[in-house]
């Protein structure tokens, strides 16, 4: 889907240098925007998700669900269970037997950091 954006916009004459900037096309910031009220809506305690989304936004590496829980203080299980409750958004790799998470694209991320 992202790659649709930008190819859409670049029909429109959007230029994919401009990422580099921090500028999105308008419809890649209706995409991401669409995203963020899935993730924060998508478990029941919201201020919670919040709170991860937090977390893992500054994260520029994938981060495990240990990490993230000891950022926050927080229950690992309460943490994985936000977490793969937005498998549709987040990239998850197994190293050493512990899960990492982190967003499929730095831009999405980027533009989460400016949001929250």
């Amino acid at each position: 889907m992202y790659v649709s954006q930008v190819l859409s916009a670049m029909t429109e004459g959007f230029s994919p240098e401009s990422l580099q900037f921090n500028q999105i096309p308008s419809s890649l910031e209706t995409y991401y925007q669409q995203h963020w009220q899935k993730m924060i809506t998508a478990n029941q305690n919201e201020e919670f998700s919040q709170a991860v989304l937090n977390v893992l936004v500054k994260q520029q590496q994938p981060t495990s669900v240990e990490a993230v829980a000891e950022i926050m203080n927080a229950d690992e299980f309460d943490v994985e269970e936000v977490l793969e409750n937005w498998f549709e958004f987040l990239h998850q790799q197994e190293l050493a037997g512990e899960k990492y998470y982190n967003f499929y694209h730095s831009s999405f991320r980027k533009w989460l950091a400016k949001k929250i």
